[in-house]
């Protein structure tokens, strides 16, 4: 297995143990089907909850403002909840969309699903279709980006911009830390750690907030921890060719977001 495969591979099973589950061991998004539940905290998340059945599963949006269309991209282990504040600041003078992915949030995943980046982009492109979205500025953070920029390739035509936040879109081979981080965190002791502890939530996701801490009432919505513990297949790698959409990239610490080299990935813009 080349070395780009096996931390997509790594990455691609923390994303499936990290989602999250009830306390019987179901997952939240199993409880939820089409009904919004009661553990949503209304005043933290004060958006209209919808549904829409994609492909046999049930994805839980939400749909707020007018003007062009922002879709949002959540990354791992979060869901739409991550968005709130965006939406509130932009809802005045934008169409704010959010959804989760099937297993993440209030999102039902149909039997069978696998949990991995390449379907939860099979998921986007037709909710895409599904709401009939066209104009649309695509908002992608962590594994959203990634996912954001598949969509993208798919429905080119539906896509104007890009905004993408710390996340990458080129291969890693050879690249150390990538490679280190790949086999730590996809092994043995970290993955137990996830599942049994809800490491990305408790520890991680604290971590990457450098003004203030997240407060308990906004992360209990990613409680309790995952409790999958099948290991899914590699990821496939994506194409070179990326979308000439504009784009804003970023990444985080006020840090410009910089390519490994031209050969790698198109210039966006």
């Amino acid at each position: 297995m080349s070395s780009n495969r096996l931390i997509f591979s790594s990455a691609c099973e923390i994303l499936k143990y990290t989602l999250m589950s009830s306390p019987e061991g179901a997952t939240m998004a199993d409880t939820t089907k089409s009904v919004r539940p009661g553990w949503v905290d209304d005043e933290l998340f004060p958006f209209e909850s919808r549904f829409v059945e994609i492909d046999g599963h049930t994805v839980h949006y939400v749909d707020e403002g007018s003007g062009p269309t922002l879709l949002f991209l959540h990354g791992n282990p979060t869901w739409s909840f991550l968005w709130r504040d965006v939406i509130r600041a932009l809802h005045d003078d934008f169409r704010c969309i959010a959804l989760d992915y099937p297993g993440f949030g209030l999102s039902t995943p149909k039997p069978g699903y696998r949990y991995l980046p390449e379907e939860h982009a099979d998921v986007v492109t037709e909710f895409v279709d599904a709401l009939g979205l066209e104009g649309v500025t695509v908002v992608g953070q962590g594994w959203g980006g990634m996912i954001g920029l598949a969509a993208v390739q798919r429905r080119p035509d539906v896509f104007d911009r890009l905004v993408l936040a710390n996340t990458w879109a080129w291969p890693v081979n050879g690249i150390l830390h990538f490679e280190a981080f790949g086999r730590i965190i996809g092994g043995p002791p970290i993955r137990f750690l996830v599942r049994r502890l809800n490491l990305l939530v408790n520890a991680f996701i604290p971590t990457g907030h450098r003004r203030r801490k997240p407060t308990v009432a906004e992360n209990d919505p990613l409680q309790p921890g995952a409790q999958h513990s099948r290991t899914p297949p590699g990821f496939r790698r994506a194409p070179r060719q990326g979308p000439r959409q504009p784009g804003l990239l970023r990444r985080g610490r006020g840090r410009a977001f910089r390519h490994r080299s031209p050969a790698d990935t198109d210039r966006v813009g």
